[in-house]
């Protein structure tokens, strides 16, 4: 097996899977008990969020667990509407206003649709053919508009462009507005700072990491506040209520804590990031004239490579490689594979509905054994090569 989709979830770390076993068999306390074998629970639950907090460089009590990203996305934006400490200094017409792109994660996008029909304004920022956003543009609807909340992903999870967060957190703060940035596909790849992104609230995901999926985090910086979403018990500091999934926020504090030795190696900073033009390079050798690659070429998330075939349609290739090979690799985000619409993502960076259904993405990982891209190269050239001449043949 060649497993080439790690932007849409990650194999578990075996430290993680060992970590996380006593809190499934029997550490089985509620978290928010006071007896003795509920404070082990706690205890538990306390280093998770100081080894989450030591991975993003802040404060633990600015770490919240969540479900996963999509909570956190929905939980950044939907609580800062409707914090009134937030949005009495930048409404003045009843309508909050919210910046985002046309690019960011459904989780965001379907969110963001969500307020408008709540009588929300929003305005979706576009992209250049690279996938980044005009920070010029990004001023200037600042200044035209007061503005509650800026929402920018920081990688992208279909083509892998990275934005320039710190200063789209400067422009929002010039304007009184806060800065919240989707991390989920970042986290665990790249170094992440958020003392250095400026940033008020930032989304993770555990199974984009090497965790367990059902968990995430919201980072919430110390001086902002956010309505809660999920109202009841005393959870998260009476921010987030419910029952806490100790053995998950286990399992992500582990995860976050391997994933930051990791960051320190030089794998992660040199080999890693080689292994998309490892592939790419690999491919281009023997398809260069059917194939394009999609997204910045230096400003990327290193494990990301999304590539456009030239009359093969996507989902054939992706079934191919599945069924003879053994490959697993994805049409895009997967909380959209099933649909037959072309990705969004690339229709926003100029490619053609037709270019757009014939767009592969591979994901790599810290699992991922290089010497396999070189075999997945020939095996997915192969595939394509058949896929076009049948698709003439089709033509004639």
């Amino acid at each position: 097996m060649i497993y080439l989709d790690n932007a849409a979830t990650t194999p578990m770390d075996a430290e993680v899977v060992a970590e996380m076993m006593p809190y499934m068999e029997d550490e089985f306390a509620n978290a928010s008990s006071v007896y003795s074998l509920a404070r082990e629970e706690q205890d538990a639950v306390m280093l998770a969020r100081d080894r989450v907090a030591a991975l993003l460089n802040c404060m633990p009590c600015e770490v919240f667990f969540t479900s996963g990203g999509t909570e956190s996305n929905n939980w950044a934006l939907k609580g800062t509407l409707m914090s009134s400490l937030a949005l009495r200094p930048q409404i003045t017409d009843g309508s909050p206003h919210i910046i985002t792109t046309a690019i960011e994660h459904p989780s965001v996008l379907e969110t963001c649709r969500f307020l408008e029909r709540m009588g929300c304004r929003v305005s979706y920022l576009p992209v250049d053919s690279e996938g980044r956003v005009d920070m010029n543009n990004l001023a200037a609807t600042l200044e035209a508009v007061p503005t509650a909340i800026v929402s920018i992903m920081y990688g992208n999870n279909e083509i892998g462009t990275v934005q320039d967060i710190a200063r789209a957190s400067e422009l929002a703060h010039q304007h009184g507005a806060l800065m919240h940035t989707d991390a989920v596909q970042a986290v665990g790849k790249v170094p992440i700072d958020v003392q250095a992104l400026g940033v008020d609230m930032l989304s993770l995901s555990a199974h984009k990491l090497h965790g367990p999926k059902g968990v995430g985090a919201l980072f919430v910086r110390e001086s902002c506040y956010l309505e809660s979403l999920m109202h009841g018990g005393d959870q998260e500091s009476q921010r987030r209520a419910g029952t806490t999934n100790v053995a998950g926020v286990v399992g992500l504090g582990k995860a976050a804590e391997v994933a930051g030795e990791w960051l320190k190696t030089s794998e992660a900073s040199v080999e890693f990031p080689k292994m998309p033009d490892v592939l790419w390079g690999a491919m281009s050798a023997v398809m260069a004239d059917m194939i394009q690659r999609n997204g910045h070429p230096r400003r990327r998330l290193p494990h990301i490579l999304n590539v456009t075939f030239q009359n093969v349609e996507c989902n054939s290739l992706v079934l191919a490689l599945d069924e003879q090979f053994n490959i697993f690799a994805s049409c895009g985000s997967a909380c959209h594979a099933k649909r037959i619409e072309p990705s969004y993502v690339l229709l926003a960076i100029g490619r053609t509905s037709h270019e757009a259904k014939c767009s592969v993405r591979f994901s790599m990982s810290r699992e991922t054994n290089v010497k396999d891209l070189g075999r997945a190269a020939d095996m997915v050239s192969s595939i394509a090569w058949r896929l076009r001449d049948e698709s003439k043949s089709w033509a004639i």
